[in-house]
């Protein structure tokens, strides 16, 4: 009968503490004063996203919260960001703070050819990457580029006109 008690016993603090530690990763974004959907203590708010589809998922968010709020997914918090010039703020004058974030689903790390793209490498591959592709987005070259992005628009959307009817 005492090992049975000490069983059930040793049982209930651990469900105890697994329970603290669920409850203490997903108040992160409460404890730091960001709005946001109330996370499942198992799967964090998956399940609602997975239910619908995660960008109606996120878009009733955004009506509900605002232009900045925090959900998880599974335990990973994300921080949803609309306002422009808090964007601006952080990937101008920030942005050595926010670099090697960015991998949401580890599948898209593991692949051969995704897991090579920019959001997906780390380091001193990154940054040499980074440079690269900075110097094909500076003012003079998306101005020079406009007229074609322009022309590519259109026939998109008279690709998609075509479809819809």
């Amino acid at each position: 009968m005492l090992p049975i008690v000490a069983l059930l016993t040793v049982l209930i603090i651990l469900g105890i503490k697994l329970l603290r530690w669920r409850q203490k990763t997903f108040s992160y974004f409460k404890d730091i004063g960001i709005p946001g959907p109330k996370p499942n203590l198992i799967w964090g708010n998956l399940r609602e996203y997975h239910e619908k589809d995660l960008f109606q998922a996120v878009n009733k968010w955004c009506k509900q919260y605002g232009d900045i709020f925090g959900f998880y997914n599974g335990d990973a918090p994300m921080l949803v960001v609309r306002d422009l010039e808090f964007l601006k703020y952080v990937f101008v004058k920030n942005f050595s703070n926010f670099t090697d974030r960015g991998v949401n689903m580890r599948t898209d790390e593991m692949h051969p050819i995704v897991g090579r793209g920019l959001i997906h490498v780390r380091g001193s591959e990154r940054k040499s990457m980074r440079s690269c592709v900075t110097s094909g987005f500076t003012t003079l070259k998306l101005k020079l580029m406009m007229d074609h992005i322009t022309q590519v628009g259109d026939v998109f959307i008279d690709v998609l006109g075509k479809i819809a009817d």
